[in-house]
């Protein structure tokens, strides 16, 4: 087993992102690898990751590990689709299928 690991810790904010490489000795916790980084932010306001899956500060970290700071939404996707459609008008088609009903689409905007 190696004495060091390499942990590539990811993090940005709405302006910028940043990857860094840190070396810290086998069986570190996420919380003290994260301390010792010297990030340009406050940690512990960010949910942290590792490839899309969260992880707990006290977690020892494994080789080869890549840290990920994740910071919240801005806005709710579903919010921010509901913007989009009502900036822009919605046209609607409506399909109805062959068993009984018109096939052809139709066009209706909405009022």
């Amino acid at each position: 087993m190696d004495k060091y690991l390499t942990i590539e810790i990811a993090y940005g904010n709405c302006e910028q992102q940043w990857i860094l490489s840190v070396t810290c000795l086998a069986g570190t916790t996420v919380a003290t690898v994260l301390d010792q980084a010297n990030l340009k932010l406050i940690w512990r306001d960010y949910r942290i990751g590792s490839f899309s899956h969260f992880l707990e500060s006290d977690m020892p970290l494994s080789k080869n590990c890549r840290l990920e700071l994740y910071r919240p939404l801005l806005l709710d996707p579903k919010q921010a689709r509901l913007l989009r459609a009502k900036k822009n008008p919605l046209i609607r088609i409506k399909h109805r299928n062959i068993r009984g009903f018109d096939s052809r689409l139709t066009l209706i905007e909405k009022d």
